[in-house]
């Protein structure tokens, strides 16, 4: 399969929109509709991000690189929230800060990966409903060259018989000349 370069670039963008989620504030229902709505628009993002991985690389090239740039984004999420802990999260421990930012890039990797199954589901039935035209058009053509198998075994079957009994007209007017002929040799001895 051959790629675009610039394809390449979605799970760049992918990452960016998983790491960018880390610098969101926590209180995601406190803060009002606003946060909400940064949420689901980053939300928004990493599924399309998932549906053009899948449409570009594949369901298991696609996979894979969705896993890797969240895992990735896991492990600079982890440096960052370990040495930047006053930043994160000033009051809170640093396990729960781990917890909630590493919920956070499992969460948004998890929604492309919804995106990559959304896209493959759809091209499959696609799929589907495309073998299962072409299936019900072969057994349109089987039951067609069935019906002209049908007619061609009957113009046979009686082309056979006039020509079996055309044979027999043949046959018995070759009798009657054959016997002529031999009553004239006899008459003639």
């Amino acid at each position: 399969m051959i790629v675009k370069k610039i394809y390449y670039l979605l799970p760049g963008l992918l990452a960016v929109i998983i790491f960018f989620s880390d610098f969101l504030s926590t209180d995601l229902f406190d803060a009002g509709l606003a946060n909400f709505s940064v949420w689901f628009i980053l939300s928004l993002f990493a599924f399309v991000c998932g549906w053009l991985i899948n449409k570009t690389f594949g369901w298991i090239w696609g996979g894979r690189i969705v896993f890797a740039v969240t895992i990735a984004s896991a492990v600079v999420t982890v440096f960052l929230v370990s040495y930047f802990n006053g930043y994160f999260g000033v009051d809170d421990l640093l396990s729960e800060n781990l917890v909630l930012f590493l919920l956070r890039n499992v969460f948004l990797g998890a929604i492309g990966l919804f995106g990559m199954s959304v896209s493959e589901v759809l091209a499959l039935q696609e799929q589907n409903k495309l073998l299962t035209q072409i299936s019900e058009g072969k057994d349109d053509i089987t039951n067609e060259l069935n019906k002209k198998i049908q007619v061609l075994n009957k113009e046979v079957n009686l082309n056979t018989s006039k020509l079996v009994s055309d044979i027999k007209e043949e046959f018995s007017l070759i009798q009657d000349n054959l016997n002529k002929l031999t009553d004239i040799l006899e008459s003639k001895k």
